[in-house]
């Protein structure tokens, strides 16, 4: 019901470098469904997608997306069994995008 509620309050909330992009999105997911305070370890520490990048190499001395999101989540789920909740990657308007699985079609 967390993610339900955290996945409702922001949808419609405009897309805003370090507050609402897909990595804040993620992070709040996530902290919904387990307690943790992941997404307040990284709001407000970059404005755009330049110091975005910075913050990504100073937190795992990399620009790559799946680095930075597997610094902050103890293990990575295999796509082919990703379920209602988990974190995954696909290519998006801006590139590569971080997301919540939220259904699964077959």
């Amino acid at each position: 019901m967390r993610l339900l509620t955290t996945v409702n309050s922001l949808k419609e909330v405009p897309f805003k470098w370090g507050q609402n992009d897909c990595c804040i999105f993620a992070a709040k997911c996530i902290d919904a469904q387990y307690g943790t305070k992941i997404a307040d370890e990284v709001v407000g520490q970059y404005d755009s997608e330049i110091s975005c990048k910075r913050f990504m190499l100073k937190r795992v001395k990399d620009t790559s997306l799946a680095m930075v999101l597997d610094s902050f989540l103890p293990v990575r789920v295999d796509r082919k069994f990703a379920q209602r909740g988990d974190v995954v990657t696909f290519n998006g308007d801006l590139g590569l995008t971080a997301g919540v699985v939220w259904t699964c079609l077959l």
